[in-house]
């Protein structure tokens, strides 16, 4: 089931790309062969940094704005 959506996205990506005759997937990466890796990692790789972002820095961030406000905690 991953492979065949991996496939029909790759076959997508090369379409829109001969339609908007932009470099894509159909240029770049064997052919596209790997394009369905990359986005793969990309995705992963982003939801870890929005994660880290969310639970981590906006917290932090929170409690400096507060202090440089005056609000006591």
């Amino acid at each position: 089931m991953f492979l065949s959506v991996c496939f029909l996205t790759l076959l997508e990506r090369k379409i829109l790309g001969y339609v908007q005759n932009r470099k894509g997937p159909t240029k770049l990466l064997f052919g596209g062969l790997l394009q369905p890796v990359v986005d793969g990692g990309k995705l992963i790789l982003k939801r870890m940094v929005i994660d880290k972002l969310y639970y981590f820095l906006i917290p932090f961030l929170s409690i400096v704005v507060m202090r440089f406000l005056g609000i006591a905690l």
